[in-house]
Order: structure tokens, then C-alpha cells, then sequence
């Protein structure tokens, strides 16, 4: 029941959540604004972000596109892993 106010807060087209471990799922900009929602709201009532257990892959997209998704994701995001994901033909 303590994170419900901050998964209800997100905006992501994808959305999941087992207890306190969550996937969220949109373009790069909506990943990384709930990120900072989880993680800003998640301070608030004592919880933290483990960045070295945080994921973040890419589907589809051009090959430009991911790559500077990525170094969105790990100049904002140090010690975030990031996870390839082979497209199906």
C-alpha cells in the first residue's frame, strides 16, 4: 500500500508492479520522468532506489536512437545496467 499513491503517479504505457519491484514501460523521456517520480515520491515515505539492481533495455528505434537513450540513462542514472534486446525478425 506504499507505493500505490506512487505507481498511480506514473504515466508510462506499461505499468506492472509485484510488491515493490516494478517494470515500467514508454519511450526513453517517459521511462526517465518515472524514474524521477519513483524515486522523488519514494524518498518521501522512506524508500530508496537500488540503481545497481535498476534495468533499462530497448525495443525498436533506430540503432541512433538507442544509443543515446543509453547515454541518457547512464549519465543520469550512474551504475543503471543496461540490457540488450535482440528484435524478432
Amino acid at each position: 500500500m506504499t507505493i500505490n499513491k506512487i505507481v498511480r503517479k506514473l504515466k508510462t504505457e506499461f505499468n506492472l508492479w509485484v510488491l515493490d519491484d516494478g517494470t515500467v514501460g514508454d519511450s526513453p523521456q517517459q521511462v526517465m520522468e518515472a524514474f524521477e517520480t519513483i524515486s522523488t515520491m519514494g524518498e518521501e515515505v522512506g524508500l530508496h532506489l537500488n540503481i545497481s539492481k535498476c534495468e533499462v533495455g530497448f525495443i525498436g528505434g533506430s540503432e541512433e536512437g538507442r544509443i543515446l537513450a543509453s547515454e541518457m540513462f547512464l549519465s543520469t542514472l550512474p551504475g543503471i545496467q543496461l540490457k540488450t534486446i535482440v528484435q524478432p525478425s
